[in-house]
């Protein structure tokens, strides 16, 4: 009988420990994939900033081939 409860204990913690192992990593995905995202987003926003700058500066659009290159990586 001891044993049957210590095993239900074991088991009852082992479960749980991987209730919060795959809820932490469901929240962990969730995040990354924001963050991500929000990367994404500044980068879309921050490339017409870039090219217009480059443009502003040089007048032509000659040579902005390796800054969008950059850009893109």
């Amino acid at each position: 009988m001891a044993r049957r409860l210590l095993l239900s204990y074991v088991f009852l913690i082992a479960a749980t420990i991987a209730l919060f192992a795959f809820i932490i990593q469901i929240i962990t995905a969730q995040t990354f994939s924001r963050y991500l995202s929000d990367q994404a987003t500044a980068h879309n926003e921050m490339f017409p900033v870039m090219l217009s700058g480059y443009y502003t500066t040089h007048g032509t659009w000659e040579g902005v081939q390796p800054d969008v290159d950059q850009a893109s990586l």
